[in-house]
């Protein structure tokens, strides 16, 4: 699944985020939103993670599963995301809400 995004999905991602407008009046849905602004926001970084300081909407946005997988903790205990795991972890419950 990473493959295939990387080398071939990622590349609409910011193409699709630019046309497309996300709102929703629901306060448990405000971290998704969060998170939709952040893809756009980095859409176009080329870093493998976000940057250090920028806070990255986790919880009630990617499942528990691929929170573990998104982040990782070096030595000095700075947690890093990755953008690629988090990107697909955003879309994946972005599909999930949209189908209700």
């Amino acid at each position: 699944m990473r493959s295939a995004y990387v080398h071939h999905y990622r590349q609409m991602l910011p193409r699709l985020l630019k046309i497309l407008d996300f709102r929703c009046d629901s306060p448990h849905l405000a971290p998704l939103l969060s998170a939709i602004e952040l893809l756009k926001k980095y859409a176009d970084h080329p870093g493998s993670t976000y940057p250090t300081g920028v806070e990255v909407p986790v919880e009630g946005v990617i499942r528990n599963d691929w929170q573990t997988a998104a982040q990782s903790e070096n030595a000095d205990g700075v947690i890093s995301v990755d953008r690629v795991v988090y990107e697909i972890g955003v879309l994946r419950t972005l599909r999930e809400k949209l189908r209700c």
